[in-house]
């Protein structure tokens, strides 16, 4: 008597592998991480950082007694200029990550292979903020490098260590990251490059020198409902300092100017065509 042995069935064709947000958010992390473009600026960013503390220290010298007076507050001045260097460069980056694909048309193929969308956008949202954060911490460590050694000649040595030199990094960092979500939010919108580095430069910078002319008119500070503002209230909540009674002002404001765009953003992504 024999016996058969039966092959097993071959596995079949149709089974795919499951789709999960973290392989969607490893693909996004490729194609930003990919692109040379994007190690440049981000090299640029953490030297122009260092370019800058060292030169608000050198300003800072000009009254050596009063700069080692002054003790922390004089090395957090220092590395006040690279919040605003790397913002620009933060903005840049995001702009190019989300917008290169539609310029390009390759938008089609990932839309494809992830027909929802929406995760689309919240994996590049995640990479983008990411990205920003690493960015922050780095420049402004380099901030601090950069203005330690010349302050260090005067006396002033300050450990990258001290609590409010550690307050002034991670607020930096959130304000930064709060920056890149509202810059991928209006780049998911615009999807044009021009486009949208011309709204986010002008939230930056144009509102802020117009709400001064409307608030000078009026007996209302405007700059309080500014996204701007999320610096200064990023600082305060991290430093201890932010009062209670503007507590739930500020993240009512901050929380408009995410989540108008977001919610813009979403709807585009789902019922615009590609």
């Amino acid at each position: 008597m024999t016996s058969t042995r039966t092959a097993p069935l071959p596995r079949s064709h149709d089974q795919t592998p499951r789709l999960t947000f973290a392989g969607i958010v490893q693909a996004e992390s490729t194609k930003l991480t990919s692109v040379r473009s994007t190690w440049l600026l981000a090299l640029l960013a953490i030297g122009l950082a260092a370019a800058a503390g060292a030169a608000v220290a050198a300003t800072e010298l000009t009254s050596p007694a009063d700069a080692v007076a002054g003790g922390v507050a004089t090395t957090l001045r220092t590395m006040a200029p690279a919040s605003t260097v790397v913002a620009l460069f933060v903005a840049v980056i995001a702009v190019l990550f989300v917008t290169q694909e539609f310029t390009s048309g390759q938008i089609r193929t990932t839309y494809a292979a992830v027909p929802t969308r929406l995760p689309v956008l919240g994996a590049k949202t995640v990479v983008a903020a990411g990205t920003a954060l690493v960015l922050s911490i780095l420049s402004s460590i380099a901030a601090w490098a950069g203005s330690s050694l010349p302050l260090s000649t005067a006396g002033l040595r300050t450990s990258l260590f001290e609590p409010a030199v550690l307050q002034n990094i991670a607020a930096s960092a959130a304000w930064l990251v709060i920056l890149t979500i509202f810059t991928v939010m209006i780049s998911t919108i615009t999807r044009s490059p021009a486009g949208a580095i011309a709204i986010v430069l002008g939230v930056l910078f144009v509102l802020p020198v117009a709400a001064v002319f409307v608030s000078r008119s009026s007996s209302a500070d405007l700059s309080v409902l500014l996204l701007t503002y999320a610096e200064t209230t990023m600082s305060q909540l991290f430093s201890g300092t932010e009062p209670a009674t503007d507590l739930g002002r500020d993240l009512g404001v901050l929380a408009a100017w995410l989540g108008a765009p977001t919610a813009v953003a979403a709807w585009t992504t789902k019922r615009r065509d590609v």
